[in-house]
């Protein structure tokens, strides 16, 4: 009887505690295991060895040296070719380009690292991109079927580091994995607030993010400027406390009404306004995507304009949307940060690491803009 092949019969296995779903793609990386080894065996050559340049020795003894056949140390070496690090003079044999003349690359991930990634932040991702060429920096696009194909595929183009850039907490564990998991120098960016607690694990590993105490704060400080002692927030409670939004607001000796949650749309629309009446609600600050918007845009709407409070709100694409559908609503101004400073951060930190060797660490920007 034909034996089943285990890609069939077992598709998930538990490996190191994760339960790990194996893909065609992940089924190739056992097929061409012999030639990925002698890429990664000539890429350390490359760079230690040969880091000046010079004559590679002839393919045969090569192929004597990593125990494989000539087409899959030919394979590996085209490779190479292909990426400018070798080149052959059909005379001689195959030469090494000195690192000075060698292109050098970063890897880019987005998002959750696996292939045809949507571009969310596309401004961030433009100025890294130029930095990154100031820096004479090239940048490889990295992603994967399976995100813990990533070291792999990041070993077939040749890249010497990498910059993710986050996407959520559904990152996280693939994040966390693959850091350890790899030798790569790794920077992270995360532009996007994070929706819950355990997205700032990430904030350990090599992170370029937003010091959300600061911004906060900052948060507060423009609503307590404007003379407002009750405030509501609808957004996320534990946001809130993490931000130091709501501690700012109740070390001032305003009141921030927490008795209704507003975390929800469903919890938006049915208790804000019975919390803006009850407690005579002067200022509200809302934060949270399309449906939590619209909810507060539209029950501020509906009050009577003597107990319509004014509105702040965190920056959002379809904030002047709502505007101009919502006329009534009284906002002040969107919270939002510099689309440049975290990706300048990112790369100019990679290439101080690249050329002298300062160790790579986690950094919180102070940066806030307020857009009336």
């Amino acid at each position: 009887m034909q034996k089943k092949s285990p890609w069939r019969k077992n598709p998930i296995e538990k490996t190191e505690g994760m339960i790990y779903i194996r893909t065609m793609k992940e089924k190739e990386h056992y097929k061409d295991k012999a030639y990925m080894e002698v890429l990664r065996e000539l890429r350390g050559l490359i760079a230690t060895e040969y880091r000046n340049g010079g004559r590679l020795p002839p393919s045969r003894e090569m192929c004597e040296r990593f125990g494989v056949c000539l087409p899959t140390y030919g394979k590996a070496i085209e490779r190479l070719r292909i990426d400018g690090s070798v080149y052959r003079n059909s005379n001689k044999g195959i030469f090494v380009l000195p690192c000075s003349e060698r292109m050098h690359k970063v890897g880019l991930v987005i998002g959750d690292g696996r292939e045809s990634p949507f571009l969310a932040f596309q401004d961030s991702i433009a100025h890294l991109l130029l930095e990154l060429k100031q820096f004479q920096l090239h940048v490889q696009m990295i992603q994967a079927g399976s995100p813990g194909l990533i070291p792999r595929k990041a070993l077939f183009h040749g890249v010497g580091s990498l910059i993710w850039q986050l996407d959520g907490a559904a990152t996280a564990p693939v994040i966390e994995q693959l850091i350890r998991k790899t030798a790569l120098p790794v920077v992270l960016m995360n532009t996007r607030d994070p929706a819950e607690e355990k997205a700032i694990h990430l904030f350990e590993f090599n992170c370029v993010h937003y010091d959300y105490s600061y911004t906060g704060e900052k948060r507060a400080e423009i609503l307590l400027a404007r003379g407002h002692r009750d405030i509501a927030y609808a957004g996320s409670g534990w946001f809130a406390e993490y931000t130091r939004f709501a501690p700012a607001i109740r070390n001032s000796g305003a009141r921030l009404h927490e008795e209704f949650p507003l975390a929800t749309e469903k919890q938006i629309r049915s208790h804000l306004a019975d919390a803006i009446r009850k407690h005579h609600i002067t200022g509200v600050y809302s934060e949270g995507g399309i449906h939590n918007m619209r909810a507060v845009f539209e029950v501020l709407s509906g009050l009577p304009e003597q107990d319509r409070p004014e509105l702040l709100v965190t920056n959002f694409e379809k904030v002047p949307a709502l505007l101009r559908q919502y006329p009534a609503v009284r906002c002040i101004g969107k919270c939002a940060h510099t689309s440049d400073v975290i990706p300048k951060t990112a790369a100019a930190m990679l290439k101080d690491h690249l050329e002298t060797g300062t160790p790579l660490r986690s950094v919180a920007l102070k940066d806030f803009v307020f857009l009336p």
